[in-house]
């Protein structure tokens, strides 16, 4: 904590209310019979100190406080907790959890402060506690709820662990954010094609050298 004083007059004008105490102490004082030689001089030390202290109040001074808080760095994992991530199976969730855990270590040596952010809203201590069990994936209302929750504060960087299918909510793509997102994938890393078979129809029995319709659902 610091303490500045600001002066909105000249400097010299203190000088001047210095000696404004230092008249009006000497004047109350100089001639007064009542008291002892000693008792005067405490007496008009006093007036004198409050007396220059209200002409300097008057002279508009300001005092500045100055507090500094040092916010560690804050790295956020935000983890999609739905449903498709556990087609990737149970080994693979339980590697998941155990990289977590030794990554919170690494972090926590170079005095990162870890917070952990999933697609429920309540918050999430234990990266063993998480169940994958959520039935949409908002990943944009994940992100922009990491964003309010820490504005000001000093994120270093979020980390986004999900499969990638977002089902709710718009693409976090096309947003903005004022803090770096790394993102990590987890599932099947072979692009799932817009268009498939979804039925096909056609004689059980066909002749050799006969025609035959099929029909078939795109």
């Amino acid at each position: 904590m610091k303490f500045d004083f600001l002066f909105n007059s000249p400097p010299y004008l203190i000088a001047v209310c210095l000696l404004a105490g230092a008249i009006y102490a000497f004047l109350l004082y100089r001639k007064d019979e009542h008291f002892s030689k000693i008792l005067r001089w405490v007496l008009a030390a006093l007036r004198f100190v409050v007396a220059s202290t209200l002409c300097v109040l008057l002279l508009n001074m300001l005092l500045r406080q100055i507090d500094q808080t040092f916010q560690k760095k804050t790295v956020i994992l935000a983890i999609d907790n739905s449903q498709s991530m556990n087609h990737v199976g149970a080994k693979a969730i339980a590697a998941l959890k155990e990289n977590i855990n030794q990554f919170q270590e690494k972090l926590k040596e170079k005095d990162y402060d870890i917070a952990i952010h999933t697609l429920q809203d309540e918050p999430v201590t234990e990266i063993n506690s998480i169940n994958f069990n959520q039935k949409t994936t908002n990943l944009s209302a994940l992100l922009n709820s990491i964003k309010n929750n820490y504005e000001g504060r000093n994120i270093a960087d979020v980390v986004l662990i999900s499969d990638g299918i977002n089902n709710q909510g718009i693409s976090p793509a096309s947003e903005k954010f004022t803090f770096p997102i790394h993102t990590v994938g987890l599932g099947d890393t072979i692009p799932k094609k817009d268009i498939f078979v979804k039925s096909i129809f056609a004689n059980k029995i066909a002749y050799l050298g006969n025609k035959f319709p099929i029909q078939a659902d795109i």
